[in-house]
This record gives C-alpha cells, structure tokens and sequence, in this order.
C-alpha cells in the first residue's frame, strides 16, 4: 500500500488542478524518448489540442542519473536508493487504480492522460521521489498559462477539501497542508508541503509543478518521507539539466 501512495498523490493533485474545467476532450499520447528529438504541440489553443496526438519526452536514465530534459532537472542518487523500472512502475499504476475503484476518484482521473515516469525509494531513510506527467487540455493550459507559480499553487489549495479527503481513502491522516518556498534548482519556488500520518507513521509531502510553457504536459515532482521530514532536504538531489 505505502508504495502506491506517491502515484495516488500526484493522480490527487491532477483533480484540484484541472477537475474543476470540466474538460473532457480525448487524451494524448505520451511518447517515450527516442534518439531523435520529439516536438511537442505548441501553444494553448484548442487547434492543438484537437490535433494529433502530442508527444513529449520522457525522462532518460542513465548510469544512476535521471535526466528530464523536459522538466529542465537531473537527480543523481547513491547505491542507497532504487530505482522503479518500467514495469515495476506499470504495476503499481494498475494497483492504484485498482485501489481506487470503489472510490469516487475512480471516474475522475479516467479522464486526464498521466503517467508516472520516474520513483525511486530509499529504505535506509524512508523516503521517495515520484515524477508524474499530466497532459493538459486546452482550457487548462491556457489557464495554467495565464498564472504565476504562486497563483497555481493557491488555486490548488482552494480544493484543499478534496485533497484531504482523497488522502483520507488512501490512509493518509492529513494534519496540515500550506503553500510554502522552497530552493529548486538554485531559485525560489512555491510548493505544497503536507503533513499527516499513516497507520499513526508520521508521513511528509512536498509537491512541486513543472509546467513547460511549449508542450501540453506538466510535471507534478512528490517528494516524501516517513518518519522524519526529509522533503526540502530531497531537493538538493536535482541539478538543472
């Protein structure tokens, strides 16, 4: 259960991002990277979405090195953490949304294009990093492009109910959840930084959103830790790329 946790956190915040427009347009496809460069769809308008599918790239590893050239970010991790691979991480995105169909996300995130592109855990300090990819509709990239980092993050919080509550079926006793900054990166940045407890484990999120004006996807990055929180301290893990 534990581990499905990091997938259904950032399939959480897909619906207080985007749940709210309504859009239910046909998803795109992701496509992963490949020797040639891949382009992405261009612009928030309805034309490009409406278009082929648009393809983006995915993140690439290599040598213990994640690299997204999409995000603009790398993360280089010791011996002392794992690495999903694809088909350990194909399996728990099926766990998850087996876990959720008695629940009323069920429905809800059918409708958005996802996929969890990266999660890596670390037994010797109890924590995890998982990189998720949303593909946007057209209303919600315009939206998204017409908000600063910081106005996204509140818009997101506005929905704080919903999170919690989804967090609830989950396991996930929330105790606080608040906009707060972070270093990423060498700049400052917004983020959520949730509190709360699972089976009475003290349990940290940090979330942080990656949008790529160019392309029709954005990246939700969780960081978490149990026991202790070591969320912001993830964060010097990531180098820009």
């Amino acid at each position: 259960m534990k581990r499905m946790i990091a997938i259904l956190l950032a399939l959480t915040l897909v619906l207080a991002l985007t749940g709210c427009s309504g859009n239910k347009e046909p998803s795109g496809t992701i496509t992963p990277q490949t020797d040639a460069p891949q382009e992405t769809t261009a612009g928030p308008t309805e034309e490009a979405t409406e278009a082929t599918d648009a393809t983006v790239e995915l993140g690439d590893m290599m040598g213990g090195v994640y690299t997204n050239a999409y995000g603009g970010f790398a993360c280089s991790l010791d011996e002392n953490w794992q690495y999903y691979t694809a088909e350990e991480l194909q399996d728990l995105s099926d766990l998850t949304q087996e876990k959720l169909q008695d629940t009323d996300l069920s429905e809800q995130t059918g409708k958005f294009d996802q996929i969890t592109d990266m999660m890596a855990e670390n037994y010797t300090d109890l924590t995890t990093i998982n990189i998720n990819y949303t593909r946007l509709g057209a209303s919600e990239r315009l939206g998204f492009a017409l908000m600063s980092e910081e106005q996204l993050i509140d818009t997101t919080l506005q929905q704080k109910d919903l999170l919690v509550q989804t967090y609830a079926q989950a396991g996930i006793d929330v105790t606080s959840m608040e906009k707060t900054q972070v270093t990423f990166l060498g700049e400052n940045h917004f983020a959520i930084h949730t509190a709360g407890s699972i089976e009475g484990t003290p349990y940290y999120i940090l979330q942080l959103f990656r949008y790529n004006l160019g392309g029709p996807y954005y990246i939700t990055l969780t960081l978490a830790s149990f026991m202790e929180d070591n969320t912001t301290g993830l964060l010097d893990l990531f180098e820009a790329a």
